[in-house]
């Protein structure tokens, strides 16, 4: 009987938070520094959806938590976002997503790709620009499919 009770009150309390959840945050939830950081949205909190009170909320909190170096990186990045065109800010948000869907074995491998190509000198990034540049459609594509279809390399034995 005790077991059947705690079961009863353990899937209340899980249904009760999944559905706490789906009602969002509310604003006297907030700590006094997220809500010093959220302070213009203070008026229209309530009719704010649940999923952007949510992010707005740890944002906010992970602002909070920054350094003053940190704080400054992350605007100058934000004014850099700002002052891309609103297709340049699509197309990284759906490539963002395509990222996001990867296996971690693919996110590693281009993690990977891309290590190498930024430790690379100039002269050779700019060869290997040109070089892209210069192929056709069905040539990029077939690139594409040799790079995904590669095994990965593996570190050279230390001797």
């Amino acid at each position: 009987m005790k077991a059947r009770l705690i079961i009863v009150l353990s899937t209340l309390l899980f249904v009760g938070g999944a559905f706490a959840a789906d009602e969002g945050v509310s604003w006297s939830e907030l700590s006094a520094d997220q809500q010093a950081v959220l302070g213009h949205f203070s008026d229209t909190w309530d009719s704010l959806p649940a999923n952007r009170q949510e992010r707005l909320a740890t944002g906010a909190a992970r602002w909070s938590a920054m350094t003053p170096e940190q704080r400054q990186q992350a605007k100058a990045r934000f004014g850099e976002w700002r002052g891309l065109s609103a297709e340049r800010r699509e197309l990284i948000r759906e490539r963002a997503e395509i990222f996001g869907n990867l296996s971690p074995e693919e996110k590693r491998r281009i993690r990977e790709n891309y290590r190498r190509y930024r430790q690379m000198d100039m002269q050779r990034r700019q060869a290997l620009k040109d070089r892209y540049r210069r192929m056709t459609p069905e040539q990029r594509q077939r690139l594409r499919d040799h790079l995904r279809e590669r095994p990965p390399k593996r570190p050279r034995d230390r001797r």
